[in-house]
């Protein structure tokens, strides 16, 4: 994310949003119910709610962010618990995050979440596990 010199907020879409997520819990989220889904959307809006409301271009300098994608990979399982329940490890990953990636962060999983809810030929656990593996 970076803000323009109105002060606004600016996140790089992703052809795949798969790209910003961890295998494992890529994998989770695809292979996820879709009742567990919809409560990772809940968390998810919220979490949207949050974010737009504390956005700070003084928080951090992003200038150097500009136009520049999340790392892939960045949003990670590894960093929220791999064993807990993907509501839970989506949760603590997107908490991990750094804030100049954050929105980045929330946005590819609505993106992702988006994908998964239209059923797109392009979105499988199966799929998931061998691209980003």
């Amino acid at each position: 994310m970076w803000f323009d010199v109105e002060g606004v907020a600016h996140t790089v879409a992703l052809p795949d949003p798969g790209w910003a997520f961890e295998p494992g819990l890529l994998v989770a989220l695809t292979a996820a119910e879709p009742e567990e889904r919809a409560r990772v959307r809940k968390l998810l809006d919220g979490l949207l709610d949050v974010a737009y409301q504390s956005l700070d271009p003084d928080r951090v300098d992003t200038a150097h962010l500009v136009e520049e994608a999340i790392p892939q990979g960045m949003v990670g399982a590894a960093r929220a618990g791999g064993r807990l329940p993907v509501v839970e490890r989506t949760r603590g990953a997107l908490r991990a995050l750094p804030y100049e990636f954050r929105l980045d962060g929330l946005v590819a999983l609505e993106d992702l979440l988006d994908e998964l809810d239209e059923g797109g030929p392009d979105v499988s656990a199966e799929r998931a596990h061998l691209e980003y593996t």
